[in-house]
């Protein structure tokens, strides 16, 4: 009841207080992965360019 109570006060609805958070929860998940998927792929050309200098040294 408390929550339908603090939901109505702000003039929402209880199911558009939940999707809101919902929305939120996503954008936070979706930001953190671009982030630590430019990571990997940073570290995955770094690893790369190693590999291709060591080969040019190897030859």
């Amino acid at each position: 009841m408390a929550l339908w109570n603090f939901a109505h006060s702000l003039g929402m609805h209880t199911y558009t207080l939940l999707s809101l958070g919902v929305v939120i929860v996503m954008a936070v998940i979706g930001l953190v992965h671009g982030l630590k998927q430019k990571n990997r792929e940073d570290e995955y050309e770094y690893k790369l360019k190693k590999l291709d200098e060591k080969k040019q040294a190897d030859k």
